[in-house]
């Protein structure tokens, strides 16, 4: 990751600086139980592993307070939960991520350090839904339904993001995703399969930070 003045690379100011930040955690953390997977599959099947649901939701979990360190004085608010059908009889499939202007209720436990933020939001007060994936290793591992889905519940954007995927694969993930009726395809850092070499996708992650920043001009006119 670029993260130095000297040399043949431009100057990094504060500012980007801060927002590489996350993505220089998230990777750190995330990075090394997918490189215990890679060293473990095959060879020790009773090596207890994080389960990948548990992975899954540290991921979400870390991109939903990315978000609100990125865009800390923005109209935009971002929670793990359900957006409402119009009607207001229905939810929407899980969003594990939801960027929203204000929710119409949530599930935190009533407590001041909850456990569980979940929230409900009005397709009105949605801004987008992020997917997140673990892992992402080819075109076909995209989820042709959940964005149709979602967009039958009122949500104008639906993103994906994903943690992990092999070297060179990102673009033909693109184009399967846009075609899949997703607006934008992110993800956090490429692993080799081979080798196991993880590198950060610093292009990809300021990609999302601006992605996120526009959504603050629309939060107050939907």
């Amino acid at each position: 990751m670029r993260v130095s003045n000297r040399g043949e690379n431009p100057p990094v100011s504060t500012g980007e600086l801060l927002d590489l930040s996350p993505l220089v955690r998230l990777h750190a953390d995330l990075q090394q139980y997918r490189l215990a997977d890679f060293q473990v599959d095959g060879l020790q099947a009773d090596v207890p592993r994080m389960l990948p649901f548990i992975r899954g939701l540290y991921f979400s979990a870390g991109l939903i307070y990315a978000i609100r360190e990125i865009a800390p004085a923005s109209q935009i608010r971002a929670n793990w939960g359900h957006v409402l059908r119009e009607d207001s009889r229905a939810c929407s499939p899980e969003c594990d991520v939801i960027l929203h202007s204000k929710c119409r209720s949530r599930w935190n436990g009533c407590h001041e350090h909850p456990v569980m933020d979940f929230a409900f939001v009005n397709p009105a007060s949605t801004l987008a839904v992020i997917s997140c994936k673990s892992l992402v290793r080819w075109p076909s591992d995209v989820d042709s339904e959940y964005a149709q889905n979602l967009r039958r519940h009122g949500v104008k954007r639906v993103w994906l993001f994903a943690e992990c995927c092999p070297p060179g694969s990102p673009d033909r993930i693109a184009a399967r995703a846009k075609a899949a009726g997703y607006q934008h395809f992110f993800h956090l850092y490429t692993m080799d399969p081979k080798t196991g070499a993880a590198r950060p996708s610093e292009e990809s992650w300021r990609a999302f930070v601006t992605a996120v920043r526009k959504l603050d001009g629309t939060s107050g006119r939907r």
